[in-house]
């Protein structure tokens, strides 16, 4: 039987020519509360490796980003990857 599908979206705001932000937006069954997504290993799929949001995370850090999950009730996830060029 094929599960129900959500939707992802993904939106990219530029309110300054120095500003981005990005935001990856699912309705998916969402990501419980209490597992920390960011952790080395952390998975809550049964073949996941619990690499993949450990590596995203560190992709905006590079860069001077960052990167920020909040939970939608009753389901999905928000990740934002705000970014601001430091000053020169």
């Amino acid at each position: 039987m094929l599960a129900a599908r959500g939707r992802v979206i993904l939106k990219v705001t530029i309110p300054t020519p120095a500003n981005v932000r990005t935001s990856v937006e699912d309705t998916g069954p969402g990501i419980p509360e209490t597992v920390d997504v960011f952790r080395l290993f952390e998975t809550t799929k049964p073949h996941g490796s619990g690499l993949g949001l450990t590596i995203a995370r560190r992709l905006p850090w590079h860069t001077g980003g960052s990167i920020e999950l909040t939970w939608r009730h009753p389901h999905g996830t928000i990740f934002n990857v705000p970014f601001e060029e430091p000053p020169v």
